[in-house]
């Protein structure tokens, strides 16, 4: 896509498009072995920008464990962006305050780039679930939730993939040159071409994209 626009309905609106190296890597950090067929492979920031809506928590991200781990946080605050980096927060003052004291903790404990935004990717596979609540054990559901359409997140905190903090933004509409493949939350195969031909593959595909599961811990 030359144009690619992520929206949600607390109010995100982000937008950009991938760099050339990205299009034609053949060789980016997902794989079956790595992560099984449940998310795409991350969208380098450098050339987006907008703002988004950051709700329910801050999560760690798997590559290092610090405690607090996750941020609980009582409003949405929205992050705005140019590029790599967090140009400021605004929203709920309080909240906000305690994501910028949370950001300051991690990038000091392990001499990171504040405010780097490095990348985002959002859950391919309607079968991934998540019957708990995410609040309740962050490790596990920061490795088990993130396939699910209805998840977009993006990787904070560190100037490499997957950073120390993600952001997550529930029930994205992702729009490629301005066609909906993700529409709140939903993914829809049958909105391009090659979509279109898996779901006339197999019958049994096509019927887990028709009804595809909503538990995602929050």
């Amino acid at each position: 896509a030359e144009v690619i626009r992520v929206t949600c309905p607390l109010g995100t609106d982000y937008a950009g498009h991938m760099r050339i190296q990205d299009r034609s890597n053949p060789n980016a950090d997902v794989s079956v072995k790595r992560f099984p067929m449940t998310i795409f492979a991350p969208i380098n920031s450098e050339a987006f920008s907008g703002h988004v809506a950051v709700t329910h928590c801050l999560s760690g991200t798997g590559s290092r464990y610090y405690e607090p781990y996750g941020l609980a946080l009582e409003k949405t605050v929205f992050a705005h962006l140019e590029g790599n980096r967090v140009t400021h927060w605004d929203g709920d003052a309080r909240t906000a305050e305690m994501v910028r004291n949370h950001y300051h903790s991690v990038a000091a404990q392990y001499g990171l780039d504040r405010d780097f935004v490095h990348s985002w990717h959002a859950g391919i596979h309607p079968g991934c679930a998540y019957e708990g609540r995410a609040l309740d054990n962050m490790e596990r559901w920061g490795c088990a939730a993130f396939g699910n359409p209805r998840l977009l997140h993006f990787h904070t905190c560190g100037a490499y993939a997957p950073g120390e903090i993600c952001w997550n933004i529930v029930d994205p509409t992702i729009y490629a040159d301005g066609v909906a493949i993700w529409d709140h939350g939903k993914l829809h195969p049958e909105r391009f071409e090659e979509g279109k031909h898996l779901l006339e593959s197999d019958e049994s595909f096509a019927a887990l994209f028709r009804s595809p599961r909503q538990e995602i811990g929050f």
